[in-house]
């Protein structure tokens, strides 16, 4: 329920002032096999879909059916036209060519959603374990995920290091209006960072 409050808030939050009515900006509707088919914009397939989240689930993961009410797995994204949902394990993979990081919290077969997107970039957020405790069961942490659409790559913005990088990369302007100076990465700084930053890309 936590969970849940967290992500309708957060999208209350993003829609006021900022609306994603521009189909521009969205990945086309469809079903893309393969992370090249992503990062070319070419669904395979048109398909209709739902979304289902399992009661007390401790990711932010979603299961994609279709009409058949059959989970969707072979596919590496899928888009309703305007949000974009990503397998969290093939992203993973891409992920740790470039970064360390731990665990996502989703089955093999899960999705993730995106939260916010424009023609630059997409941003989703999932839940992680710790790579310092995973193999005595693990400290999950809820993290941002930056998809760059220019240069086809995922950054997990899971220290202040990569949000420092995610705003030089957009708006270094940004670095005097946000300090991620603490220990910890500030979820709720970096989604109003984004929001900025998207918001300046209209």
């Amino acid at each position: 329920m936590k969970k849940i409050i967290i992500r309708l808030f957060f999208i209350s939050f993003c829609l006021i002032g900022f609306s994603q009515n521009d189909s521009t900006t969205y990945y086309k509707k469809g079903v893309y096999n393969s992370f090249a088919d992503f990062k070319n914009k070419i669904p395979n397939k048109s398909i209709e879909f739902t979304t289902y989240q399992p009661k007390n689930s401790l990711s932010a993961g979603f299961q994609l059916r279709n009409k058949k009410n059959k989970r969707i797995k072979k596919a590496f994204a899928v888009s309703d036209g305007k949000t974009t949902f990503i397998k969290v394990k093939e992203m993973h993979k891409i992920v740790r060519k470039t970064q360390r990081v731990g665990t996502p919290l989703d089955s093999g077969w899960d999705f993730i959603s995106s939260l916010l997107e424009s023609k630059e970039i997409i941003y989703f957020e999932n839940y992680f374990v710790s790579l310092g405790t995973q193999i005595f069961g693990g400290k999950s942490y809820l993290t941002g995920i930056i998809y760059n659409v220019k240069k086809e790559s995922f950054m997990v913005l899971n220290s202040n290091e990569k949000v420092y990088q995610f705003i030089n990369e957009f708006n270094s302007d940004l670095k005097n209006k946000y300090d991620f100076s603490a220990k910890r990465v500030d979820l709720i700084k970096v989604r109003a960072l984004v929001y900025d930053i998207i918001n300046q890309q209209k």
